[in-house]
């Protein structure tokens, strides 16, 4: 069982692509109890029909409904992916990587699938989630470490400028101006930086489960 593992140092050499155009809603939060809140992975916002794409080389192991959700998951196949322990070793423990929202899927369970192949769509909501081990006793690592993403920084505002945008009513213009690229350290695409050159490594965390969306 993972629970009873010492934590394990995953790295990357490269940063995966990010399964759908869209912006993070909600990021990486481990719940610290069985039923605590908490998120195991990132959730976006999304248009309608938006692709999703796979991040990593892999074999499809489940799609279905999970709690009414619409799930894909995938088990990365670790040295095609070029991931791999501190050390350099793949991980023993099969690494999955868990797609929530994903409607019409175009793949089936046994199908083997390649980074950038568009696996179905989805609509409004999206999650994406890495796992190590079974859904019973498996840890959830966070994605946007492997994807390269960057959580923006909250910043600060004097009440006289949030005055200032607040009378700008819906049009926003005010806000606009200030959230120009010089106060824009993570704009882009999912409200964050993506960086391909870097390598990326993250730690698996002990066994727990969330409150959250069902994962399969």
């Amino acid at each position: 069982m993972l629970s009873a593992v010492v934590a394990v140092v995953l790295c990357a050499a490269q940063s995966a692509p990010v399964p759908v155009a869209g912006k993070v809603t909600d990021w990486f939060r481990p719940p610290q109890c069985t039923w605590c809140a908490g998120n195991r992975g990132l959730e976006f916002a999304v248009g309608q029909n938006t692709p999703v794409r796979m991040s990593w080389p892999g074999t499809v192991t489940f799609v279905g409904p999970v709690g009414g959700v619409p799930y894909l998951v995938v088990e990365i196949d670790q040295v095609a992916a070029g991931i791999a322990t501190d050390g350099g070793a793949p991980l023993v423990t099969p690494l999955y990587e868990v797609l929530g929202g994903v409607k019409g899927a175009l793949v089936a369970p046994g199908e083997a699938v390649n980074p950038l192949q568009v696996v179905g769509d989805a609509d409004q909501w999206f999650y994406v989630g890495l796992r190590l081990g079974l859904r019973t006793d498996g840890a959830y690592l966070d994605p946007a470490t492997f994807f390269g993403l960057t959580r923006p920084r909250a910043r600060l505002v004097s009440p006289n400028a949030a005055r200032s945008f607040v009378a700008q009513g819906d049009s926003g213009s005010s806000l606009s101006s200030w959230l120009s690229s010089s106060h824009r350290p993570h704009g882009g695409m999912a409200g964050a930086t993506n960086n391909s050159s870097t390598r990326h490594c993250t730690v698996s965390l002990p066994v727990v489960a969330s409150a959250r969306r069902p994962v399969s």
